[in-house]
C-alpha cells in the first residue's frame, strides 16, 4: 500500500494539468475560425504522401519503404 502512497500526488497534478490543458483548449477551439479558401490552398500533395504511400501497401503489396520512395519520386517529378 505504500507504494501507491508515492502515486497518488503525481497522480492527482498530473489530473490537475490535463484538466486546465482542456478548459485552455476550450476557449481556443470556441474561438477558432477556419478559412476554408486558406485551408484548401495549402492542402498539397505532400499533405497526402503517407496515404498513397499505404494505398500502395495495401493494394499492391508493395514494402513500405519502397512504396514511400515511389511516392516521393512522384512528388519530386510534378
Amino acid at each position: 500500500h505504500r507504494d501507491l502512497q508515492m502515486t497518488k500526488e503525481p497522480t492527482f497534478r498530473a489530473i490537475d494539468a490535463t484538466l486546465e490543458t482542456v478548459a485552455i483548449m476550450a476557449l481556443v477551439f470556441g474561438s477558432l475560425k477556419v478559412d476554408r479558401q486558406r485551408l484548401q490552398a495549402a492542402m498539397s500533395k505532400e499533405l497526402y504522401a503517407t496515404q498513397e504511400a499505404y494505398k500502395l501497401v495495401t493494394e499492391e503489396g508493395m514494402t513500405f519503404r519502397d512504396a514511400y520512395a515511389k511516392v516521393k519520386a512522384q512528388l519530386v517529378k510534378s
